[in-house]
């Protein structure tokens, strides 16, 4: 099968040979050569030449480029598994197509520039990591030579022929991918190509990022930053607004983000506190991703930062709780919103304020439980002691989470001294 392969590779690169050179018999010996030419007059890219003959790609490798093609010699192909060249060959405006278009950048690239790269992204749009630790590979392929220029471009000898990786995820998907499209759509105004989204969603399933680093990374992207670089801090609040929350700002809220801003606090500054709200945090929830994992703060700061716990945070203060609350810990909050407090008589929180080590801060230590327990571990316990004393009965209905009757909206609210876990109801001990 090899001896067959080989010879069929020969004949092809004999028609390549043909199809480059039917020009003027005589060229200068110091004439700058093609990419294409180049890797012919070379003798070890026989299997390339031939792939790249068979899918119609030479006359665009003998264009004007400039073009980068990082080039697998003979002996890469054939550390492919039994079958794989025919195979390609056997449909070379497809995979075949697609694997080669991986190997090339547009744009000449030297061996000097690679080297300060961590990815490139190849004329199929494709992206090509770049690892400099112990040598150069790209996409998981050695570069054994470099800088071997033509009058077009530049080529890079690799040692393996680089595959494509198959995309794990889809657009249509729900979770990590559905939430990536999201923020895709959103805030680039496009469905995210595979490898965003296998690298996104990946990073996101795995743990090694959460949701809020995955905001900025995409908007750290040249793409987002060529977009928004010419926004005004007004259009740059209405962007993060309908680019997150999928709404319209208010005034006031738009008002106070640019005033932040001229006051010196960073765009990035500004991404990093939206991603600490309520409406980011409510966000995260739906898709199943986490908020935040890094950068955390105590239970008060990230309360004050959730923006939807003001009474909360006024109880906890006017109860002498803030500073036990930001200890070491750690503690549980089930955490009542704004809109908890609201719910109760005209005059309540009023009352409960005039008497703050009363009864306001026994109804706020029933909120807290010693420890940091889980939304994992809340669904397996019927009861949760309290640090007031009284156990707060938790029940399961219809598949929502009740704790004394307040039930819980988000959980695992990660802080760095504990936990938060959203509740509707204020609990009444």
């Amino acid at each position: 099968m090899k001896k067959t392969i080989k010879i069929m590779m020969v004949a092809i690169t004999v028609m390549a040979i043909a199809s480059v050179f039917l020009v003027p018999s005589v060229i200068a010996a110091d004439t700058p050569k093609t990419i294409v030419e180049t890797a012919v007059g070379a003798g070890s890219f026989n299997t390339l030449v031939a792939a790249v003959t068979a899918a119609g790609l030479v006359d665009t490798l003998s264009g004007p480029g400039p073009f980068t093609v990082f080039a697998p010699t003979d002996e890469a192909f054939e550390k492919l598994p039994d079958g794989t060249i025919d195979a390609l060959l056997a449909d070379p405006s497809g995979q075949l197509t697609d694997i080669l278009l991986f190997h090339v950048v547009s744009g000449k690239v030297m061996a000097a520039d690679v080297v300060n790269l961590k990815s490139a992204t190849s004329v199929s749009g494709r992206i090509l990591p770049i690892d400099t630790t112990d040598g150069v590979k790209v996409a998981g392929a050695k570069v054994v030579v470099t800088d071997i220029e033509c009058s077009n471009g530049v080529i890079h000898v690799i040692d393996t022929v680089m595959i494509p990786p198959a995309a794990k995820y889809s657009v249509s998907d729900t979770g990590v991918a559905g939430f990536v499209t999201y923020l895709y759509n959103n805030l680039l105004g496009r469905n995210p190509d595979v490898d965003g989204l296998n690298t996104w969603a990946g990073w996101l399933e795995s743990g090694a990022m959460a949701a809020d680093t995955t905001v900025s990374g995409i908007l750290a992207s040249s793409e987002a930053q060529a977009m928004i670089s010419g926004y005004s801090d007004d259009m740059f609040v209405k962007y993060l607004y309908m680019g997150l929350f999928g709404r319209n700002p208010s005034s006031d809220e738009v008002s106070s983000w640019t005033n932040i801003l001229a006051s010196g606090v960073s765009r990035m500054d500004a991404v990093k506190h939206f991603t600490r709200s309520t409406e980011f945090i409510l966000l995260c929830s739906k898709y199943g991703v986490k908020p935040f994992t890094t950068d955390l703060g105590t239970i008060p700061e990230t309360a004050v930062k959730a923006g939807t716990f003001s009474t909360l945070v006024a109880a906890v203060t006017a109860a002498g709780l803030a500073e036990t609350l930001s200890g070491p810990g750690p503690f549980t909050v089930f955490a009542p919103t704004d809109a908890a407090f609201a719910k109760l008589p005209a005059g309540t929180v009023e009352a409960l304020l005039a008497d703050p080590t009363g009864q306001l801060k026994n109804i706020l230590l029933f909120h807290v439980v010693s420890g940091k327990v889980m939304a994992a571990d809340v669904v397996n316990l019927t009861s949760a002691p309290t640090v007031l004393g009284q156990d707060a009965s938790i029940e399961i209905k219809d598949g929502k989470v009740y704790v004394d009757g307040a039930q819980v909206i988000v959980t695992d609210i990660m802080c760095s001294n504990g936990v938060i876990h959203v509740i509707d109801t204020v609990m009444l001990p």
